[in-house]
């Protein structure tokens, strides 16, 4: 069954209640590469959408920066997973809840949380084992992460590259022009917030949640620093050199990194998935980012979309391995119940 009833928060004004939280929340945004590896973990292990909760977080937006989902998140970052617990924290903020927001430990906790035989009182079937056995699979699976992870092949970072003044101009119009300024926008407005929080915070001698603000103050500015020197390209604020050195970046990401990691996939993994015959955590990662790829150079969950990224390649084309490996995939359950999200019409 497809996950049902996400929901939008106004973060600025969102704070954690352990009273209202009686099940297992997932921010996640429906389009996000890393916030599909997460999603995909659920479903494969059998978990049904009545065991947790879904919560948007509107990164096109910039609602990751929001002052109310950095208290939960600080590096403003998805996927996050909060956690309903008995025990009590002694920062009364997070109270009754346990917030996972890194990828190993949130795909850890669903693998090891739901056991693969079920108890002679249930009637699930037995759930898979994501997480590698052995410590020659462990090593590969790291492998593997670690090349569709990579900085040089970060979908967000595909999605903002110009190979040329053509593509850079259409680029500029779009979708991706758009977001970029409203982004840089939205992180201004909410480091303002943030400094007048601290400012508050300062004067009513309130020290922890100063301290809040301030690393806030501190994260945004930061954010806010990173992205004007992308702003600043698509602004016209550079010299020639340096708009020629963007072209030359983005070609290389298509041209080489791209095509470099496709060839190491093809060699690394075992098929007909990743470390063999069953499924693993290193297929998440891997299937999430390359549906990205797809969807972002105009394909969909069909076998025939993979040549629609070669061209963007330079006609470099995908080994037998890879082709195969996508076949499986947009014809697996997990995936084509989220495929709607990852390929929106």
């Amino acid at each position: 069954m497809q996950d049902e009833g996400p929901s939008t928060a106004a973060f600025a004004d969102y704070t954690l209640r352990s009273d209202v939280r009686r099940k297992a929340v997932l921010y996640c945004w429906p389009s996000s590469f890393l916030s599909t590896v997460p999603r995909l973990c659920l479903l494969e292990k059998g978990y049904h959408s009545n065991e947790y909760d879904i919560q948007h977080v509107d990164i096109t937006s910039g609602h990751n920066f929001s002052p109310g989902y950095l208290r939960i998140n600080r590096n403003a970052t998805i996927p996050t997973l909060v956690l309903p617990r008995a025990d009590r924290s002694e920062d009364g903020e997070h109270s009754g809840v346990h917030i996972l927001d890194d990828m190993k430990s949130i795909c850890a906790f669903i693998d090891a949380s739901r056991p693969p035989l079920p108890s002679p009182a249930t009637s699930r079937r037995p759930t898979p084992i994501l997480s590698p056995l052995t410590a020659k699979d462990r090593a590969l699976c790291e492998d593997l992460i670690d090349l569709v992870r990579s900085p040089l092949v970060d979908p967000n970072f595909l999605d903002v590259t110009a190979r040329d003044a053509s593509e850079f101009r259409v680029k500029l119009r779009g979708v991706q022009g758009v977001r970029l300024r409203d982004r840089q926008k939205v992180i201004a407005q909410y480091l303002d917030v943030a400094r007048d929080g601290a400012a508050s915070a300062h004067a009513s001698g309130d020290v922890k949640e100063g301290s809040r603000w301030a690393e806030m103050v501190t994260t945004l500015e930061g954010k806010w620093r990173s992205s004007q020197a992308l702003m600043d390209v698509w602004n016209g604020a550079v010299d020639d050199e340096r708009q020629l050195e963007y072209y030359e970046t983005s070609n290389a990401a298509w041209a080489v990194h791209l095509p470099g990691t496709f060839a190491k996939l093809e060699v690394k993994m075992i098929g007909p998935f990743a470390l063999g015959d069953d499924v693993s955590i290193a297929d998440l990662y891997i299937i999430a980012w390359l549906a990205r790829i797809v969807a972002m150079c105009g394909g969909g969950p069909v076998p025939a979309a993979l040549a629609l990224v070669e061209p963007y390649m330079g006609g470099v084309r995908f080994g037998t391995r890879l082709q195969i490996y996508w076949g499986h995939w947009v014809q697996r359950s997990s995936f084509r119940r989220i495929a709607p999200d990852l390929f929106p019409t």
